[in-house]
């Protein structure tokens, strides 16, 4: 873009139109990378949750239910 402001060279018109998509294109690439690599370093500090460990601190009580049978009489 500094060539086809600043000098009497002459550039073809789509020229400016490739390289701002180029810019804009490796800016998201750029950003990508930068917020999946944040979201990976975050993601380590969390706790991993085992559920066979960690029920007994979510759960108040248990209560057994027990089904009816149904006798022959019934049905």
């Amino acid at each position: 873009m500094g060539v086809r402001l600043f000098t009497n060279l002459a550039i073809p018109g789509w020229a400016t139109t490739a390289a701002g998509l180029l810019s804009l294109v490796l800016l998201q690439a750029l950003m990508l990378f930068t917020i999946s690599a944040l979201t990976v370093l975050n993601t380590r500090s969390l706790k991993v949750v085992i559920p066979l460990l960690d029920a007994p601190s979510f759960v108040r009580s248990r209560r057994l239910i027990v089904p009816t049978t149904v006798t022959k009489a019934e049905a």
